[in-house]
């Protein structure tokens, strides 16, 4: 088994502190966190497990390796006789209402209270989103002296799970929002707003997050997103197009991007695939980076 030694211990809390200290300089990493504390319960892995929170803890647990390594070394020990107890943890992640309760019931798991590496078996369900408590209308505003550019996130509740009707059309919608060249990207990145703006739809955490990435100008980069999410227009454009009128309006636009004589491409690969790309696409010319470059 593994042997607990007060050095490596000691090296370890050490890192993970540093690495907390690096994390502190992050804007993203800090706004990251701060939304977090906002959204999960307290003893919850989902705000725990982060070095910039357990900061102070891995400090202490620095100091006690080299002051008390004995007890140090018994709460370690503590902690890996509750995780492998048990000796097997199974985990299954599907609609709960379909399982054939004949695959689940007693009899079929009775090889695992039988060995005696194995304890006692416990059964417990967990739902998407348990450890979610946001503390809505509530925000932090932190300062950041190692972050020259503004990160916003913003979070907000979703109640559907993956057998939702709402789901999937809210996922597309997000998706729509966010893609590349899409109305989130040309109206923030494009007019240089911020590096990145996009929606994440989280259906096992049941939260929609709203990402404002190296924001130049982060009050009017929120302000045009809101604008360009709520605006109804935009909405009842998306859901009431069909399949026919999609494929009727967008149709002759997307053959033409692959009409030799309607577009132009450009291939950046390994200059070992130069040759292998050449064959795949005769009518390119390979050229330098320096080709590309102005000349003075």
């Amino acid at each position: 088994g593994v042997t607990f030694d007060p050095s490596r211990i000691q090296q370890c809390a050490q890192k993970l502190a540093g690495e907390a200290r690096d994390r502190k300089r992050d804007g993203c990493t800090v706004a990251s966190t701060a939304v977090a504390s906002l959204v999960y319960e307290k003893n919850t892995n989902c705000l725990l497990f982060d070095e910039l929170v357990l900061e102070k803890l891995h400090e202490k647990i620095s100091k006690e390796a080299v002051k008390n390594p004995e007890a140090v070394i018994a709460k370690l020990e503590k902690v890996r006789t509750a995780l492998f107890s048990n000796g097997l943890n199974a985990h299954f992640i599907a609609d709960v209402d379909a399982i054939d309760q004949k695959l689940m019931s007693g009899e079929q798991w009775s090889w695992v209270t039988a060995d005696a590496r194995f304890g006692k078996g416990d059964r417990f369900t967990a739902s998407a989103g348990e450890g979610v408590k946001p503390s809505l209308g509530k925000q932090l505003l932190i300062g950041v002296g190692g972050s020259e550019s503004s990160f916003i996130y913003q979070t907000g509740f979703l109640d559907a799970d993956w057998n939702s009707d709402v789901l999937i059309p809210t996922m597309v919608f997000g998706q729509y929002l966010s893609q590349c060249e899409g109305p989130l990207w040309r109206a923030i990145r494009g007019d240089g707003l911020a590096y990145g703006a996009n929606i994440f739809v989280k259906p096992d955490r049941k939260q929609i997050t709203l990402s404002l990435y190296r924001c130049a100008q982060p009050a009017l980069a929120y302000e045009r997103t809101r604008d360009i999410i709520v605006m109804g227009d935009l909405c009842h454009r998306i859901w009431n197009l069909t399949s026919e009128e999609m494929v009727k309006i967008g149709g002759p636009p997307m053959s033409r991007v692959f009409d030799e004589s309607s577009f132009v491409r450009s291939i950046a690969v390994h200059p070992s695939k130069l040759g292998e790309m050449k064959k795949a696409f005769p009518g390119s010319t390979k050229v330098k980076i320096s080709d590309l470059q102005f000349a003075c």
